[in-house]
């Protein structure tokens, strides 16, 4: 997703730039940088925290202080998970290698296998896939 400007973040979230400031001063998760032309620029990521911020302090009426300690705790969570998550792909996909390993070597044993090199496309992954 493209950067957006402070107009643009304005018209999605519905509060006003002076609302957005204030939320970036209390909020030290926010970090919009600044364009060539000087003027705040939002990242896909500072839009996420500002719709959480929206959400909290103004749907669930929580004051901006909570709203940023429950944010961090949501982000924590997501990290959390997200971290369990990439250690199970991690794990799965060894041992997907080792099938596959595995599966080459059984392979080369069945009866009119000897003598011959396999096709690379026998041996090889699939293209642009790391193993």
């Amino acid at each position: 997703m493209r950067p957006i400007g402070t107009g643009e973040a304005e018209r999605l979230l519905g509060v006003p730039s002076r609302t957005l400031r204030h939320w970036e001063a209390a909020v030290p998760l926010l970090s919009p940088r600044r364009g060539d032309s000087g003027r705040r620029v939002y990242a896909e990521r500072d839009l996420q925290i500002l719709f959480g911020i929206r959400r909290l302090v103004e749907c669930r009426r929580l004051p901006l202080a909570e709203a940023c300690e429950r944010l961090v705790a949501e982000r924590a969570e997501s990290e959390g998970e997200l971290r369990e998550a990439l250690a199970t792909i991690a794990e799965v996909r060894s041992e997907l290698v080792s099938a596959w390993v595995e599966a080459r070597r059984l392979l080369d044993r069945l009866p009119g296998r000897t003598g011959r090199e396999p096709a690379h496309s026998e041996t090889c992954p699939p293209a642009g896939r790391v193993v």
